[in-house]
């Protein structure tokens, strides 16, 4: 292909990390979402952008929208995700340039949608729970490997007009669902599309916890930028509108979110994580919504 690649491998100093994608001289970055956005954001990484990156490729964890978003107007670029597990292999899909869905790797998986609770498999087009089927693996090979992940298969055909299965994006792994007193159920795709859309928020982990007085209490510790944006009252706002906190709060199940800010260094992964298994939806009693190590995705 005449391509030249650099393995840099994970981001601790977003920095460091931009000037060498300045000086390699890169027009395609593969990486961690949460880590890209951190280069994107430096002072050094926005510079390159604009003039330089072409595509952007981001795998390994959950992929938020508004983080593609911000990485389209800060370097305005096309951006392409991938989803895929270790359990995989190789990784499950990839989008095309119709940015619309993951076309699944069917020579070697065989994927389907379950009901989660039942077991039985959903009629097309209807959402429940990813498994598949290793079809050439000769170590470890997998039958209806349950993931945890919420999606359907699209029906329609794709506009680049392959023939290969087509998955949307997932909603995000069924046991990283929490439910609150008044029933209302607080999912971690929520939290990300609210929160990864405020400029100068580039990480957070969040965990739920039971108060005194058996209500529930949402903390949210911030890693941020660099620069002073006073992020604090966008925060709350952002967490108000979503429903699950606004009617638990305003029922008295849940406090008001507490959000703390980590200005001590970032949250490194190499987004290897093993991923579990899916269970039920997990009552709120000590419940990590966001691992250290952001494990939504492996691969």
């Amino acid at each position: 292909m005449n391509v030249d690649a650099l393995v840099y491998g994970p981001v601790a100093d977003p920095h460091h990390a931009a000037e060498t994608i300045a000086s390699f001289g890169a027009h395609c970055i593969i990486g961690i979402p949460t880590q890209v956005l951190a280069v994107a954001t430096d002072r050094t990484g926005t510079k390159i952008g604009k003039d330089r990156i072409e595509s952007l490729l981001l795998t390994t964890d959950y992929v938020p929208k508004a983080i593609a978003e911000t990485l389209k107007k800060i370097w305005g670029c096309r951006v392409y995700t991938h989803y895929g597990m270790t359990e995989m292999g190789f990784g499950g899909g990839v989008e095309c340039d119709a940015l619309d869905g993951y076309h699944l790797r069917e020579a070697d998986l065989y994927c389907e949608v379950i009901d989660p609770d039942t077991g039985e498999i959903c009629s097309e087009g209807i959402s429940g729970e990813i498994v598949f089927t290793t079809l050439t693996r000769q170590g470890m090979p997998l039958i209806r490997y349950r993931t945890g992940d919420i999606a359907r298969m699209i029906i329609e055909s794709c506009p680049c007009g392959s023939h290969l299965k087509r998955m949307e994006y997932a909603e995000g792994r069924r046991e990283r669902a929490v439910c609150l007193g008044s029933g209302g159920v607080l999912k971690i795709s929520e939290l990300d599309e609210a929160l990864f859309g405020i400029q100068g928020l580039l990480d957070y982990r969040a965990n739920v916890s039971t108060a005194s007085d058996g209500s529930f209490q949402l903390h949210i510790d911030v890693h941020r930028s660099e620069n002073d944006w006073p992020i604090h009252g966008d925060m709350m706002k952002a967490l108000e509108r979503i429903g699950a906190i606004r009617q638990n709060v305003a029922a008295g199940c849940l406090k008001t979110p507490i959000v703390q800010f980590n200005m001590e260094g970032r949250w490194i992964t190499t987004g290897a994580a093993k991923r579990k298994s899916s269970s039920p939806m997990t009552p709120p009693s000590e419940f990590l919504l966001k691992q250290l190590n952001r494990d939504h995705r492996s691969c």
